[in-house]
């Protein structure tokens, strides 16, 4: 508090702690007092005493109320407070949604391959039926969309193995298949992708050109919202040979267009992962692609289209990410409006202190938090110019940036759109378990802020 000077309000330990500077001890005292919120309320019951009668509250209330007047007095149009109650963003009236490739995206190889082997041994088709699956489905990952004509021959090709089957057979053989051979081959970053979505609040689905029956059971596994894959037709419980939907290139646009308006998903606000170009379609069909362990013609359309680029592997993604790490994601996710990105690196328990000392807790508290910030400066960004570590607790210096051109919610009531750039240092002190952020406090001069913002009379403050 800004009530006097250091030795009429500071008693080390009993008011507040004093430390010399320059050096760590100003880091070291913020992340014992981050680590011990019993103390932290006992000071600041005491400061609030002592500051009592000559606290800033008081005094900027007084501000606040003698610069409306000035506002109102002025010729030009100035920015104004209304005192309202803190809103949090409203619902999207349609969700958003994670749609997923899954050969060489979800899983590491491929899934119809992983059904053809158990089913040559359970006598369903013959060793050279098997050895012809291979060979398609190398014509399937190798060529992807370069030759959609031959695809489609070695698709309807791969789906007469099955002609005559018993499709209950089938299907068992498929689940024994998963539970085996594919979902030890599942990538790690791909399960967190897939529950980062879900933390955020999205829908998630798988879409691949593997047979429905399999797609459908990692579907349930993988405790997903849906799923599409290529269909074949059956009669009598037994499969004809002749396909009802290939869901590959125009057709996995479909299908994921099918899926939107079933759920209500509005695409231009959700998410595709991919590892082809053969799904360019279903890329640009969302707003924000995820090529994945990307082919040579998908990563240089990647890289035209400044799409983001991730490496998923069967190993060293289980390494736990140390709290500098973890700090960088954080700020990139903030940087990029990425809220799933974002809440993937807290805990589900999470438990942040703002900038106005409010206390949020989980999830969803602070999507709404966050947003708020993104709304008011669309552009903003947070650049770090230090850390300090002790132990799983990490404290960064930094800087926030952004123009003021959304409606900004404050404790106080909302201030309307300025256009002016601001620029504030901060704190950020976090604590990360488990490669997530579990406790965070956030630190920033608001008045320094609101002068900026034009909210303190020049006059008044100098």
């Amino acid at each position: 508090m800004r009530a006097g000077g250091v030795a009429e309000l500071i008693v080390d330990g009993d008011t507040g702690v004093l430390v010399e500077p320059p050096g760590l001890a100003l880091p070291r005292a913020v992340a014992e007092l981050a680590a011990a919120p019993e103390r932290c309320r006992a000071l600041g019951a005491a400061a609030r005493r002592t500051v009592e009668g000559r606290d800033w509250a008081v005094v900027f209330d007084a501000l606040l109320e003698h610069y409306q007047e000035l506002i109102s007095a002025a010729t030009r149009p100035a920015p104004q407070v209304v005192r309202l109650p803190a809103v949090t963003p409203a619902p999207r009236a349609r969700r958003a949604a994670a749609f997923f490739d899954v050969d060489r995206t979800v899983v590491s190889g491929s899934c119809f391959l992983a059904l053809a082997r158990p089913a040559w041994r359970a006598g369903l088709i013959s060793i050279r039926s098997l050895l012809r699956a291979g060979v398609h489905q190398a014509f399937f990952s190798a060529l992807g969309a370069r030759s959609d004509h031959r695809l489609g021959r070695s698709t309807r090709r791969a789906a007469s193995l099955i002609a005559g089957m018993h499709v209950a057979d089938v299907r068992r053989v498929g689940r024994r298949a998963l539970a085996s051979r594919v979902l030890p081959r599942v990538h790690p970053a791909a399960r967190l992708a897939i529950d980062a979505h879900r933390r955020a609040g999205d829908l998630v689905f798988l879409v691949s050109a593997a047979p429905e029956e399999l797609v459908g059971e990692l579907a349930t596994l993988l405790e997903v919202d849906g799923y599409a894959g290529t269909r074949a037709e059956a009669a009598r419980g037994r499969y004809t040979g002749r396909l009802l939907r290939v869901c590959h290139g125009e057709g996995k646009v479909r299908a994921v267009e099918e899926l939107a308006r079933a759920h209500d998903v509005d695409l231009s606000c959700s998410t595709a992962y991919s590892d082809s170009s053969s799904d360019l379609g279903m890329l640009r069909l969302v707003g924000r692609a995820v090529c994945v362990n990307p082919d040579s013609r998908l990563r240089a359309e990647a890289r035209r289209r400044c799409w983001e680029i991730r490496r998923f592997d069967l190993g060293g993604t289980a390494t736990m990410s140390t709290p500098q790490q973890v700090a960088e994601r954080l700020n990139a996710a903030f940087n990029d409006k990425d809220w799933p990105k974002l809440a993937g690196l807290m805990a589900d328990d999470i438990e942040c202190i703002t900038f106005a000392n409010a206390v949020l807790r989980g999830i969803d508290e602070n999507r709404a938090y966050y947003a708020t910030w993104w709304n008011a400066f669309p552009d903003c960004r947070v650049t770090a110019h230090s850390h300090h570590l002790d132990g799983e607790t990490l404290i960064e210096e930094g800087t926030f940036t952004g123009t003021h051109r959304g409606v900004f919610r404050t404790p106080m009531g909302e201030i309307a759109p300025t256009g002016r750039r601001v620029q504030a240092e901060y704190i950020n002190v976090i604590t990360v378990e488990r490669g997530r952020v579990a406790r965070q406090r956030l630190i920033l001069d608001r008045l320094d802020l609101l002068d900026q913002l034009g909210m303190v009379p020049s006059l008044i403050a100098s």
